[in-house]
């Protein structure tokens, strides 16, 4: 009898391009973005909103190209006016359409970033999240404890004072929002899979943040033979 022979391997995950857009006194911020082709995309959307009214800062539906996009993570600073969310869609269509963002209410400040991957896993992508609200820090870090390896982390954060990250994430954007604050959105392939820290400065200055965090999973590729004579009946599964 011929032997059944099994491989596997992981595909490469892959970070796009990121384009951005900002609001000011308004519900809702469009981007017009290109999702080229690519295998197994996902559509990340980051968004950060500053406003004294907590109620209005809830993000209520983004979408692209009308498809609405899943929440990942919405975290909100309501003691000190700031909040951050994380957004994703699972194989956008290959286009340019507007990525819309639309909150509960008007804010006084208002941005977004949408970042495209590429080599993820086509059912169930999120992985973990984790936030967290911060006051009065200067050097803000929350830590992600990813469950798969080769995870692509994205932190965003919204702040009230400028600031940069310091621990080893690649910068996907670093927008102005309103006077002295701040959206910066970052990524980070994690090799191994667990707990990562996603820490930032705000060189001395201390002040409010609110950050949050979503770890997405790469895709495996396991193909199955029939048998070891024949190699042509393949099986592949993506995970």
């Amino acid at each position: 009898m011929a032997a059944i022979v099994l491989v596997s391997g992981e595909a490469a995950a892959a970070v796009g391009t990121t384009t951005v857009g900002t609001a000011a006194a308004a519900s809702q911020v469009t981007i017009s973005h290109i999702v080229p082709a690519g295998s197994e995309r996902l559509l990340v959307v980051t968004v950060a909103m500053r406003d004294t009214t907590d109620a209005s800062r809830r993000v209520s539906t983004v979408t692209f190209g009308g498809v609405a996009l899943t929440r990942a993570i919405d975290q909100q600073n309501d003691t000190n006016d700031v909040g951050a969310a994380v957004y994703f869609l699972i194989a956008p269509t290959v286009s340019t359409a507007n990525v819309v963002v639309t909150l509960v209410g008007s804010v006084a400040d208002l941005a977004a970033a949408a970042t495209n991957l590429t080599n993820m896993t086509q059912v169930s992508p999120l992985d973990v999240i984790a936030g967290a609200d911060l006051a009065d820090t200067a050097s803000p870090s929350t830590s992600i404890t990813s469950i798969t390896h080769n995870s692509v982390l994205i932190s965003t954060i919204t702040r009230n004072v400028s600031g940069v990250m310091t621990s080893a994430q690649t910068e996907l954007c670093d927008q102005s929002l309103g006077a002295n604050a701040q959206h910066v959105a970052s990524s980070l392939i994690q090799t191994t899979m667990g707990a990562q820290a996603m820490a930032y400065s705000a060189g001395g200055a201390t002040d409010d943040w609110a950050q949050a965090l979503a770890a997405f999973r790469r895709s495996v590729v396991i193909d199955t033979p029939t048998n070891s004579t024949s190699g042509t009946d393949l099986t592949e599964y993506s995970f």
